[in-house]
């Protein structure tokens, strides 16, 4: 069996903590490509972020992987430099987070494609948040004047580009955060929602993450479950780590992150990605290694 696309996280993950890659795992991952291997980096990160990894990886000579960045909610197919947006929050959808969380003494940051952000707190006034918000959309749409009762039924189908809302407090202990994220998982559950770090709650549309963009990725490449092995390190990986049967969780992750991969390996500080990759794809990076875990067979690929 071979393994025919690696998916990597970079923070924590491919990066060493000076935000350089190992010289040997470089060199791996790129006679990994010249093998018609495909590799995808599956990041929180922004496209700008990453392009001296791209580079140095030598991802636009073999034109054969793809870039996930922001957390899934794009993706770029290297091949034919097509990106792919997935859908943003609407104000509706914003709405309905923060009048679900404003009894909580939370800070909330509201994330566009921009990157820019609105941070509240619990002293913002709802209808204050919302008129915040709908400004530059009525301003768009050629409205001069406008008043908050007019905004509602105006805005309610909109699409602004917010791309997550995160919850966040340095006042809670990791395990008070699991428990308010296993209420909010509930509260919001046609929406994905990821604990990350173990002090923020992020909420985006339901099809934005890791796993799914991955998933678009290995549907396109008509990929099955054992053609693939995946590496993270972070809350935003845990649903790609659950799915994916040749997962490893770097040493460095936390336990919440560690219980939901099938391998844990070394940290991003002692070549814990290339140690991962000799395990599967072996010294001679054409075929996997090890064994498959007993119990689970090969599926196609699906989200459900």
């Amino acid at each position: 069996m071979k393994i025919k696309l690696i998916a990597t996280d970079l923070d924590g993950t491919l990066l060493k903590n000076n935000n350089s890659i190992d010289s040997e795992t470089t060199e791996f991952l790129i006679k990994f490509q010249s093998k018609k291997g495909i590799l995808v980096l599956i990041t929180g990160r922004r496209l700008n972020e990453i392009s001296e990894y791209i580079d140095s990886l030598k991802m636009l000579d073999f034109k054969t992987g793809y870039i996930v960045f922001c957390d899934g909610q794009y993706v770029w197919d290297i091949s034919n430099n097509q990106i792919i947006n997935n859908q943003f929050l609407t104000i509706k959808d914003v709405i309905f987070i923060l009048d679900h969380i404003k009894n909580y003494s939370f800070n909330v940051t509201l994330y566009n494609n921009k990157n820019d952000f609105v941070l509240l707190n619990k002293q913002t006034p709802l209808k204050r948040i919302i008129y915040s918000l709908c400004r530059t959309l009525l301003k768009k749409n050629g409205r001069k004047k406008y008043t908050f009762t007019f905004m509602i039924p105006f805005i309610s189908s909109q699409v602004v580009d917010i791309e997550k809302v995160v919850i966040h407090t340095n006042k809670l202990k990791s395990k008070d955060m699991h428990e308010y994220f296993g209420k909010f998982t509930d509260h919001f559950s046609n929406y994905n929602i990821t604990l990350m770090e173990e002090k923020k709650i992020e909420i985006s549309r339901k099809n934005v993450n890791k796993r799914d963009a991955l998933l678009q990725i290995t549907n396109s490449e008509d990929l099955l479950n054992d053609d693939v092995l995946v590496i993270g390190d972070e809350g935003n990986d845990v649903k790609m780590l659950k799915y994916f049967k040749n997962s490893f969780a770097m040493g460095n992750a936390s336990n919440y992150v560690k219980q939901a991969a099938m391998y844990i390996t070394d940290t991003n500080e002692n070549q814990g990605v290339l140690k991962a990759l000799k395990k599967f794809v072996g010294d001679e990076n054409d075929r996997l290694g090890g064994n498959t875990p007993s119990g689970r067979g090969q599926t196609p690929m699906s989200s459900s």
